[in-house]
């Protein structure tokens, strides 16, 4: 994924924000300064901005069916 992308998914910065902000060096890749937008993040690669590390956060949504003979209504 790339660099602006990642920053984008966070929902901090839309995509061309992000790539304002890299170009002007405000995050890091694995502890070095990285100045392109398009930076290829492979699997394992950190990204901090001011020695915190940013994580985005994955959602898993499950459907589950209702068993038959189960009332979920309280009439």
């Amino acid at each position: 994924m790339r660099l602006d992308k990642y920053l984008s998914a966070l929902e901090l910065f839309s995509r061309r924000q992000s790539a304002q902000l890299i170009k002007k060096g405000f995050f890091m890749v694995n502890d070095e300064l990285t100045l392109q937008p398009n930076y290829e993040l492979q699997d394992g690669d950190r990204v901090q901005r001011d020695n915190q590390e940013l994580i985005v956060k994955t959602w898993i949504t499950l459907l589950i069916n209702k068993p038959a003979g189960y009332i979920s209504s309280d009439e």
